[in-house]
């Protein structure tokens, strides 16, 4: 059975394959973007694109349809890193601007 031809509208819109999966999956990526980092105040992107080519028997029109997003720059915590012999780097993990330390300044509590 072939499907009924629909007239390409906004309205219709949802009913490209494909399209409403990416479009959830890329708003999921929006609203969990905005609640991981509630304190950046940077605006967070989401859109649709439309391109529109004729097709080559010039009656017809190729469509593709886009989802994108931008999302402010994710930044790690800074750390200061020593240079080895070899041109490598060491740091330590727990104390993100003393890569020299290697092991706790404190004893713990018994």
């Amino acid at each position: 059975m072939t499907p009924k031809q629909q007239v390409f509208n906004l309205r219709s819109l949802h009913l490209v394959q494909g399209l409403e999966h990416d479009f959830d999956a890329v708003l999921a990526t929006m609203v969990r973007d905005c609640r991981e980092r509630p304190g950046l105040k940077r605006i967070r992107k989401m859109g649709v694109t439309l391109q529109f080519e004729p097709d080559t028997n010039g009656e017809d029109v190729i469509v593709s349809i886009q989802t994108s997003n931008s999302l402010p720059t994710r930044v790690a915590e800074r750390y200061k890193m020593m240079a080895t012999v070899k041109n490598g780097l060491k740091f330590s993990p727990g104390a993100p601007m003393r890569p020299e330390q290697t092991e706790m300044d404190f004893e713990p509590e018994e």
